[in-house]
């Protein structure tokens, strides 16, 4: 019994080495095929399963990208984004004033209560200095541009006016939405890079995250412009002054007597060109004949002396 025991317990001893060795060497090989599959995936960077979720974001027109953008849209279109409609509004104005100064100094009030400004200005003076005509190109809120045209008309008396209007709102959520795949598409790239194992496939991972986030840059611009248009509307207002516009009207003679003012210019210019060549010529018309005078006398008195010994 006593010799029996400790034989038992090394066999005991020899079956929990082997069991621990088969652990351990199970445990080896499913790290070693892990690695390996990580490495393959970096290896595969763009080239595998990548490229079919960066097609979606450059191109998210097609297929599943379309269907998932518009799931996407229609669960974000409740955060108050995209809910409005996103236009682009702009109009033209010119309004006859009494007092140019005055109403530029008004425009400046409007301005003040819708929270507007002055993008460009440029300002005209008659002979006595005073301000004769004023162009302003004026941004105002977007909510409040009908009521800055209004207040803008009555200034004085508007001689024309005209509006127009261009609805983004479908570039505005597209924009977004493409904005949001490339981030997403740049995430995942990333990711490879962090398992990138070689030079190559680093330099490859890079060149592709280099490409994509030019992609993004631009499409950030053109998301911010479109923001931009469409939450400040454009005015282009002309102010000027009514003497001038009364100096205006003067100079626009009816259709009869401007076709005749310009034949009486016509036939000025025509007269005044004649006198002039003939001024000209005049000089040389003169030189022929004191040159052609003695001349003439000379060939006529060698006729007569030939004529005289033919006749005796």
């Amino acid at each position: 019994m006593t010799a029996s025991t400790p034989r038992r317990r090394r066999r005991y001893v020899l079956v929990g080495v082997a069991v621990a060795t088969l652990l351990i060497g199970g445990l080896a090989g499913c790290q070693s095929g892990g690695d390996g599959s990580m490495a393959e995936t970096s290896a595969a960077d763009v080239g595998a399963a990548e490229p079919a979720a960066g097609a979606r974001a450059v191109a998210p027109t097609g297929g599943e990208g379309v269907a998932a953008d518009r799931a996407e849209n229609a669960s974000t279109s409740g955060d108050g984004v995209v809910r409005e409609r996103a236009v682009i509004s702009s109009a033209s104005m010119t309004v006859t004033t009494t007092d140019v100064a005055e109403s530029r100094a008004e425009v400046r009030s409007v301005l003040d209560r819708v929270r507007g400004l002055v993008a460009e200005e440029e300002t005209e003076a008659d002979e006595e200095g005073r301000l004769a005509r004023a162009r302003m190109v004026l941004r105002v809120p977007s909510d409040s541009f009908d009521a800055s045209l209004d207040a803008l008309a009555e200034l004085g008396e508007v001689e024309d006016e005209s509006r127009s209007s261009e609805d983004v709102t479908t570039k505005v959520i597209d924009t977004r939405t493409r904005v949001r795949a490339q981030q997403r598409s740049i995430a995942r790239i990333e990711t490879l890079l962090d398992r990138a194992e070689t030079l190559g496939q680093v330099v490859r991972i890079e060149s592709e995250l280099s490409r994509r986030q030019a992609d993004l840059d631009s499409l950030l611009a053109q998301q911010a412009w479109l923001s931009e248009q469409s939450s400040l509307a454009t005015i282009a207002l002309t102010l000027r002054a009514a003497e001038l516009a009364t100096e205006d009207d003067e100079d626009e003679a009816p259709a009869f007597v401007a076709g005749i003012t310009t034949g009486w210019d016509a036939m000025v210019s025509f007269l005044g060109g004649v006198a002039t060549l003939i001024g000209i010529l005049l000089p040389w018309f003169a030189l022929a004949l004191l040159l052609g005078l003695p001349l003439w006398a000379a060939l006529r008195s060698a006729r007569r002396r030939r004529a005289a010994p033919a006749e005796g």
